[in-house]
Formats: C-alpha cells, sequence, structure tokens
C-alpha cells in the first residue's frame, strides 16, 4: 500500500512538473537562428548564411516570436523546397534557440552544352542550376550533348523521364551511359583528379525529324595540353586503364607532354599525333 501511495505521489509530481515546464516553455521567446551545413566538408554550394536568407526572404525569421507561435515543420518545407538541398532538420531547443539542419545534394557534373544546356546533375539525379561562386569541382560536359529534357527543365530526372516515358528514349540511355562514366572516372583518384572536362563531339539527338547518333568523347586533363580522343563511350574501362599503363611506362620517352593527341579509341593502340611545329 505505501508504494503505491509513494508511486502515485511520483506520478503526480512528474505531471506538475511537465505542467510547469509546459507553461514557462509558452513564455519563452526565441532569441536566435542556427544552422548548419552538416556536409560541408564534402559539397561547397550552400552557405549558412544563405539559408538564414531564405528565412528572412520567406518572412519566416522567429527571432522575438514566442515558441508556439512557430511552425517548425512550415520552415523545414520552405528549406527543404531549394535548390541543392537533399534534407533538411527544423526544431527549437531550451536555450532560445532555432537550429536547421541541412544536408546538400553532391553535384557529381557540370553541363555546358553548345546547345545552351547550363545544369549541375547530382548523385541522386537532380537536375539543378548553374550556382555562381560555387567552390563546388567537377567535371564540365560541353559539346553536342543530347538530352531527354528541355534544356530549361530543373528537377528529378528519374521523375521526369518515368512521368514523360522516356525509359527507353535514346537521348537518356546515352546520357545514363555518360552518367556511369563520371560516377567511374570520379571513384578512381587518378583519373578524378586529371579529368577536367568531358567534350562530346558529331552527336545528333534523336527527336521525330532526326535519328540519334551517338557522341564521340574527347578528355581535357589537367596535366599536359594534349586532348585524349576516347571514341564512342564503349570499353572505356579497359581504354583509361590503356592510357593509365601508357602514362606509366611509356610517356616520358614517348614525350607525351607536347603531344596535340592522344588516341585511345582503338584497341591496343596508343596514337600519338604531336604538335605541328614540334
Amino acid at each position: 500500500m505505501l508504494a503505491l501511495v509513494v508511486w502515485s505521489g511520483i506520478v503526480a509530481y512528474i505531471i506538475w512538473a511537465w505542467r510547469l515546464t509546459d507553461e514557462h516553455h509558452k513564455l519563452l521567446r526565441i532569441s536566435s537562428v542556427e544552422v548548419e551545413i552538416t556536409n560541408r566538408d564534402q559539397v561547397e554550394i550552400l552557405s549558412a548564411s544563405e539559408v538564414a536568407g531564405w528565412i528572412d526572404t520567406a518572412g519566416m525569421n522567429p527571432v522575438g516570436k514566442l515558441y508556439d507561435s512557430i511552425d517548425t515543420r512550415e520552415v523545414n518545407d520552405m528549406v527543404a523546397s531549394h535548390n541543392f538541398v537533399s534534407q533538411s532538420n527544423t526544431y527549437l531547443d531550451f536555450s532560445r534557440t532555432m537550429h536547421i539542419e541541412v544536408a546538400q545534394r553532391h553535384p557529381i557534373l557540370r553541363v555546358a552544352s553548345d546547345a545552351g544546356a547550363q545544369f549541375y546533375l547530382t548523385d541522386n539525379r537532380y537536375v539543378e542550376p548553374i550556382v555562381t561562386g560555387a567552390a563546388q569541382y567537377v567535371p564540365i560536359i560541353t559539346g553536342t550533348l543530347p538530352l531527354p529534357f528541355p534544356n530549361d527543365f530543373r528537377g528529378n530526372l528519374e521523375k521526369f523521364v518515368e512521368d514523360n516515358e522516356k525509359k527507353s528514349d535514346k537521348n537518356y540511355l546515352f546520357l545514363c551511359k555518360l552518367i556511369n562514366f563520371v560516377e567511374y572516372i570520379e571513384h578512381i583518384p587518378f583519373w578524378r583528379a586529371q579529368i577536367v572536362q568531358i567534350n562530346l563531339t558529331d552527336g545528333a539527338q534523336a527527336s521525330d525529324n532526326a535519328d540519334f547518333r551517338e557522341p564521340r568523347i574527347e578528355l581535357v586533363p589537367r596535366v599536359g595540353s594534349h586532348i585524349i580522343k576516347l571514341g564512342k563511350l564503349d570499353n572505356y574501362q579497359s581504354k583509361l586503364r590503356k592510357l593509365y599503363h601508357f602514362y606509366q611506362t611509356t610517356a616520358e620517352e614517348e614525350g607525351w607532354l607536347t603531344a596535340e593527341v592522344i588516341d585511345i579509341e582503338y584497341d591496343n593502340e596508343v596514337i600519338i599525333r604531336r604538335t605541328k611545329n614540334e
């Protein structure tokens, strides 16, 4: 009986303390906003000050407002709707602070095509606008890039393809091959450091009035003044292995630093074309 009385008292105290804390909580006003970019060491697109600016522009700055007047879900949805935001989490604490944690989408390539397309493509297949001043170094795709969507499209690539029944579209299938190629070189430190530009030539976009023609690939390296002719995106793993072996074994004696073109398109061959005035 005594134990029951003790436990009843403990429960009553907890309820009283919770109500007291809740009443105190309702009287508190937010004094600050803290924004954390959780993957800033991997991606440098968004800044904490930029996210804070979104809140001001949307009229959602919570500073000076009562806790109970703030809809953290509404703030979180607004932040999550912006370009390059992959995930966000918004919450309040008893130090009178609103916390906003933001994870950025990770660009894997940048497109600047001859047809005027300008965008980033992220690792989770989002087409995002170019961000001026962003310090995100990824391979840039130039030249005749056939696309399965209009140049001004922004959003989820896979959803666009699904909604428009383009899974078998030749432009889409080639873009998938190109993405796979970029992801391949990004996972190999040597090629990630060496390849800065991927130029596409001789391609033709499939449409009602034209047949698709798969582009040929040229690679612009960071070291050396030459262009690497890869040809079509077939067997690129073996082509790059062949080039790497050439760099490691015979490149110095072959004088590759003075080369204008290194052609690795054909099996078991590395063809060097030197500058005309050599």
